[in-house]
C-alpha cells in the first residue's frame, strides 16, 4: 500500500533518531524555534508600532491608539509564530523529500515463528522474527533492571548466588531471572525494561516501546521508501504472540539503576 509518510515519520527521518532514541529534553530546535519568533515579533513591533505608528507622537493615550497596540500585538505574535513554523516545515520536507520522496510503501506479514537466541557481547538476546512468506526479521534487544533503592541491599544478596567464579560476573539464565522478580519483596518494586533495540532498518520503529514483549506480535508492517526501496520502519501489531526466552542475562550488575518510590509519586 502507497501512503504519504506521516508527521512523526517524517520528523524522525528528519532527525535521523528513531523515537525511543528521542529524549524528551528541548533541544536546539525548539530553542532556535523561540528564538527566531522572538526576534520576527520584535522586528515586526519595531516596525508596527515605532516606526510606522499613527499615535505614536500623541500626547494622550486615546481608544483608538489603545485599540491599534492591541490588534497589532496580537497579529504580530500570530504572524511570527506561523511564518517561524512554516518555514521549520518546509526546510524539514526540503532535507526529507530529497531523500526519500514524499511516499512510502506499507506491507504487511504474518508472523509464523519467533525465535530468542542468545546475543553477542553488544546486546543481551536477539529477536528472530520468521514470516509466512519466508521473510527473517532480526531485532538485537538491549535490556536494564530498574530496583527501588530500599531493595538495593536484598535484591544484590539474591543474586550473588549466581556469581560465576572464573569471570567474576553474575550471569542469571532468563526464566530463573523472571522468577525472582516475582519473589517478594521484589514483585512490583523491580521492573527489566527495554533499554535499547536495534534491526537491520536504517530506523527502528515510528512507535515508542517500553518492553522487549512488545515485538511478539502476530502480525507487523514494514514502511519503506518509495523512491529508494529502503526499509524504514517496522511497527508490530496484532494478538501477543506467546514465546519463551531461553536466553542468559549476563553481566547482570551492568544493567542495574536504582530509582526512588518517592520520585513516582509526586
Amino acid at each position: 500500500m502507497i501512503k504519504k509518510f506521516t508527521e512523526v515519520e517524517k520528523n524522525i527521518l528528519y532527525k535521523n533518531i528513531p523515537l525511543h532514541r528521542q529524549s524528551h529534553e528541548v533541544g536546539w530546535e525548539s530553542v532556535l524555534f523561540i528564538v527566531l519568533t522572538v526576534l520576527l515579533f520584535g522586528w515586526g513591533i519595531k516596525i508596527v508600532l515605532i516606526d510606522y505608528n499613527p499615535f505614536f507622537n500623541d500626547e494622550k493615550e486615546t481608544f483608538g491608539s489603545f485599540l491599534y497596540f492591541m490588534i497589532s500585538f496580537i497579529a504580530l505574535g500570530a504572524a511570527s509564530f506561523i511564518s517561524v513554523a512554516v518555514l521549520f516545515h518546509l526546510v524539514k520536507n526540503a532535507l526529507v523529500y530529497p531523500g526519500y520522496g514524499k511516499y512510502a510503501v506499507e506491507k504487511p506479514f504474518e508472523v509464523a515463528a519467533i525465535e530468542t537466541v542468545q546475543g553477542e557481547s553488544t546486546e543481551d538476546f536477539i529477536i528472530r522474527i520468521l514470516t509466512t512468506g519466508g521473510e527473517a526479521t532480526e531485532i538485537k534487544i538491549n535490556l536494564k533492571i530498574d530496583v527501588e533503592s530500599s531493595l538495593k541491599t536484598d535484591f544484590l544478596k539474591e543474586i550473588e548466588k549466581y556469581r560465576a567464579k572464573d569471570s567474576g560476573s553474575i550471569n542469571i539464565p532468563f526464566i530463573k531471572f523472571l522468577r525472582i522478580l516475582e519473589m517478594k519483596p521484589f514483585s512490583g518494586m523491580i521492573y527489566l525494561r527495554l533499554n535499547d533495540f536495534s534491526t537491520d532498518a536504517k530506523l527502528d520503529s515510528s512507535q515508542l516501546i517500553y518492553s522487549y514483549e512488545a515485538f511478539f506480535k502476530t502480525k507487523y508492517n514494514v514502511i519503506s521508501s518509495l523512491k529508494t526501496k529502503e526499509p524504514l520502519f517496522i511497527n508490530f501489531y496484532g494478538d501477543s504472540f506467546e514465546q519463551e526466552i531461553n536466553c542468559t542475562l549476563n553481566d547482570i550488575e551492568s544493567k542495574i539503576t536504582y530509582y526512588f518510590i518517592e520520585d513516582y509519586l509526586l
